[in-house]
Order: structure tokens, then sequence, then C-alpha cells
């Protein structure tokens, strides 16, 4: 009889719980990442030059004579044995790898001066005949003067104090002409030239080439602004003292680009254009790995190395909700605050391995759309699989949690949507709340909009209409994740609507029109299950799904249907016993 009472109880319960599915995780804004790259002259490099006893001859022929393969390049002017000579330098640098949204801010062209004789000083000028040339790799024809326009960036040769490298800054109209999807093409003329000033001696100097080695090749860095993502490492720190040891090899993994590695030795930032599959910890020992996986654009990441003994665990996840987007967290608190230690994303049917020091205490949490459920702590011993169960009733209803921010969006009733935010860190700038209505072919209807500048925020709306389905948006400008924002799916309840409001009698801890229809299912619950509690589970659970239906009832579907499987399961059992 006992045994009745109790599966009576627990299925009421069940009834009573409201499962509703939240859309999506939070959507953090992209960054504004500013990073300086060095690229380096490729070896199409080179330079042409004309020589005639008349200069606008000279200066003005379509065609020169090339120079690719020496180690040094040739710019200016000068008139040796009644000669005049000119000479153009031309670069190539690849800047493809500057992301396709880059705000160019700054550049430098740096080029290595072997020689520099002139007799008159004259500016290296930077030029632009992009797309089409210089040719690459270069041409003959790519020396005639029509083909380069203005100026990029200039720098007078008075100011080279001997051999090395001298800079030329790029200006607002030079910064224009680097390419973000393929390679930089620049032409370098003297000043004199391009104004048409006869040489009357010798105003020409020489830097050297790529082919003479990285040491001394052309060099080209720019700064540049772009939308992307930033993860900022700390560590790496002991997990039992929380103090600084050492360093420890970071591996990042691009989405679509080749794994690279940097070295943690204290704090290192580092900026994307977009965001990593995962980070991965080499654990020197073993050669053992942890790995972290971002869930949003900007995260503060501590990196913490395992006290020894420690080795590999494997989760065992049985999922019973069927998670989406869903990541597993270890989780430790040193000195009073907690630390994420490992996030894998979660792969149905798959065990996941995690790195545990031996007989030391670590935290379980499970991040998805469907919320964030912590599964209590754990100390790893003897046992290689850790088993989890992850139930239908792992996460409170319309609740989500990002960071310090916590905040759900309901429909308790058919009429009212209530929305609740709170910034424990109280660094919320403001909170934006909008209620749209899905009218016919899913078009949204704005029927309610409110912007609050707080770290919390309560409303309750109860102009929904009954048969109308509704989304609720909510922005946040926050200090330190910048723009988030959250979209929650809430449904009509049923197809009915509920008679019974009984507000009017004062303020309810629960939807006041929710009293009848819950104790209507108790009553049948009740009366039936004195005779045959089988009965009453069935009729108790079909007098419920028959409330929902007309909107006597605000419970999800979800759950009537698996309490009727329970249900059944037990009247099942009551028939063999």
């Amino acid at each position: 009889m006992r045994k009745c009472k109790a599966v009576v109880v627990f299925l009421a319960v069940l009834l009573a719980v409201s499962f509703l599915t939240l859309l999506h995780t939070p959507e953090a804004h992209a960054t504004t990442n500013t990073d300086t790259r060095v690229f380096t002259s490729l070896t199409y490099d080179g330079d042409a030059y004309v020589k005639n006893t008349d200069y606008d001859t000279a200066r003005t022929q379509q065609t020169g004579s090339r120079r690719t393969t020496g180690t040094d390049l040739a710019l200016g002017q000068r008139i040796l044995s009644d000669l005049y000579h000119v000479y153009r330098a031309y670069l190539y640098f690849d800047t493809s790898l500057i992301p396709d949204n880059a705000n160019v801010t700054s550049a430098t062209l740096s080029i290595y001066v072997n020689y520099d004789d002139s007799e008159t000083d004259f500016n290296v000028t930077i030029q632009n005949g992009q797309p089409t040339y210089p040719h690459m790799p270069l041409e003959a024809g790519d020396y005639y003067y029509g083909y380069y326009v203005g100026n990029g960036g200039c720098r007078s040769t008075s100011e080279i104090s001997g051999t090395g490298y001298w800079n030329i800054t790029f200006s607002s109209e030079g910064l224009d002409w680097i390419n973000l999807e393929g390679t930089t093409k620049l032409c370098l003329r003297s000043s004199r030239d391009i104004s048409g000033n006869m040489p009357t001696g010798d105003e020409y100097i020489t830097f050297l080439a790529c082919e003479q080695g990285q040491a001394y090749a052309p060099k080209l860095y720019v700064t540049y602004e772009y939308e992307g993502v930033q993860y900022v490492f700390y560590g790496p720190f002991n997990e039992k003292t929380g103090t600084k040891e050492g360093d420890i090899t970071v591996w990042v993994y691009p989405v679509d680009a080749t794994p690279y590695n940097f070295t943690l030795d204290g704090t290192y930032t580092l900026n994307e254009t977009q965001r990593p599959l995962y980070f991965r910890f080499n654990l020197s020992e073993y050669n053992f790995s942890r790995f972290y996986a971002p869930r949003s654009d900007y995260e503060e990441i501590y990196v913490f190395h395992p006290e020894d003994p420690y080795y590999y665990y494997s989760i065992d996840l049985i999922d019973l909700v069927g998670v989406s987007n869903g990541y597993f967290e270890t989780y430790i608190t040193v000195n009073g605050t907690s630390y994420t230690i490992e996030r894998r994303q979660i792969i149905h049917g798959n065990k996941l391995p995690f790195v545990f020091t031996w007989g030391w205490q670590y935290g379980f949490r499970v991040v998805c759309d469907q919320g964030t459920y912590d599964l209590g702590h754990h100390t790893p011993l003897t046992e290689q699989t850790i088993t989890v169960t992850l139930s239908p009733f792992s996460f409170p209803s319309g609740y989500t949690v990002y960071e310090n921010i916590t905040l759900t969006a309901n429909r308790t009733s058919n009429t009212q949507i209530v929305v609740a935010y709170e910034d424990s860190a109280e660094r919320t700038n403001y909170v934006n709340v909008t209620i749209y209505r899905v009218a016919s072919k899913n078009k949204l209807i704005k029927e309610y909009s409110t912007q609050q500048s707080t770290n919390t925020l309560s409303l309750t709306w109860k102009d929904a209409e009954a048969d109308k389905d509704y989304i609720v948006k909510i922005i946040v400008n926050h200090a330190d994740y910048g723009t988030l924002s959250w979209t929650f799916n809430c449904h009509r309840i049923s197809g009915g609507s509920n008679p019974w409001d009984f507000d009017f009698l004062g303020t309810w801890p629960i939807d006041s029109s929710q009293i009848i229809g819950f104790a209507l299912v108790m009553c049948v619950f009740a009366c039936f299950s004195v005779k045959d509690s089988t009965l009453g589970l069935l009729l108790g659970i079909v007098v419920a799904a028959f409330l929902v239906y007309i909107g006597w009832l605000a419970i999800s579907w979800t759950i009537v249907s698996i309490a009727l499987c329970l249900a059944v399961f037990y009247a099942l059992s009551r028939r063999r016993t």
C-alpha cells in the first residue's frame, strides 16, 4: 500500500512541473580586436630600369629591363657616361591572412638599405597599380610609369643614416591599397622620377631583396581592427594550492586553419577571427592533455595543472533528455573561487575522457540549450569509468545561466508571460526585453518592448492571446561581455481557454488560474486510488490530459506523456504480481 501511495505522489508531482524548452544559449556578439602582422616580401620582388641618352625616353618608355633574381633592388635616377638611368622597384606581399572584415589602421614598409650615395636627395614614394600592375611574376611592360598613381607614403633619403632597415609610413590613401584577399603589390619610385626632374648625377639607393634571406627581406607591418573573438589565458596554477606553477603549452585548433601553439607563462591574450574548435593544454608528464571548448566569443580561461598522481577517467553520460548543443564541464574550488578545469562537447554515444588527480574532488555540470545543471561533486579513485545520469527533471523550467547572469522567460498561463533577469556581478549597462507575436508565415509582430538600465529586472506581461504563440527576445549590454542576446519560445499552452482566475482575492504564490485544474486531478487520483491505485493513476492522467487540452491546466505534453508511460509500466508490474 505504501508503494502505491508513493507512486501516486510521484506522478502528481511529475504533472505539476512544467518543462519548457529554451531555444538558444546566449549569442555573444564578436569583440573588436586589434592585431599587427608582419609580412615578408615574396620571391617575385624585382626592379626594372631603362637607360637612354634622352631622359624623357628613359622615363616614359613602355618596357624596361627586368631584374628578379638578384639580391638587391635599385630605386631612383642617375646619369652615367651621358646615359640617363631610371630605376623602379616592385614588391609583393601575401596579405590574405588579414580578415576580410578588417579595418586597416596603419601600415609600415620596412626595407633594408645597403647603399645610398645620392648627390641629390629624393622621396622614396609608394605607388599603386593594382589590381593589374605589376604582374606576378614581373613583366617588362610593368615598367611603364602610366600604370602607377598616388602617394601611398613617402620618406626623404636625407633621413637614411647608414645600412639597415629603414621605414616608410603609409598614408591614408596607401592603407586602401592593402589587399585583404590576396597579394598586395607595390611600386616604389623616386619623387623626382614622378615629377620628371632630370638627374644631374647620382640620386638612387639600393636595398636588399627577398633573395638575400629573411633577415634582410623587405617587410610590411600591418595593424588592423576586426570583429573577432578574444580569449585571455591565466596560469598554469596548481590545482590544490592555486599558486602559479611553471609554464604550459597551449594548442589552438581553429575551424579552418592549421593548429598552432603558444607557451602560457602568466597571462596570454589570444585574438582570432572566429571561435576555435577547442584548446588543448599539454600536460608534460605521461603525454596527457586537457581540453577546453569555448562557448562564447570572449572568455577568461584559468589553466590548472593536476597534482601527481593523475589519470584519465571516462565520463559515461546517460542522457535521458536528448540535450542539444551540450557541453560537459569539470570544475574545482580553489581558495573559495570556482574554476572550470575542462570543457568537452557532448557527443551522444561516446564516453568523455577527463584528467583527474587521484583522490581530489571535482564538480560536474552540463551546459546546453536546455539550461545548466550541476551534477554535484565526485572524488575519482580506482574506478576508470564514472557514470552520470541526466534526466528531464535536471533542469529548472525556463531557466538558464550565463557567467554571473541568471534569466527566465516563461508562459505561465494562456495570457501571461513572466520574464526575470539578474546579474549578480552588477555589470549590466542595460536590459532590453521585446515580446513578439508569431503571425502567419512565422512573421513576428512586436507586441511589447522595454529597456531598463538595471542589474535586476522582473516583469509580468498579461496581454497575451490564448491562441497565439510568442517569442521573447532579451538583449543585454554588459560591461565585460559586450552585447548578449537570448531568445525564448513561449508557445500557446493549449487550444482552449481557462476561465478560472482568482487574482481578485489577492496575490498568490502560484498562478491562480491553475488551482481548479490541479485540484480536479488530485481528486481523481485520491478517489479512485482508494479502490484501485492503477485505475486511479490512469484516470488521473487522462483527466490531466483533457484539462491541458481545454486550457485548464498549464503543463507540458511531454510531462503528460512521461507520466502516462510510467503509469502503464506500473500497471504491467501489478499484473505480474
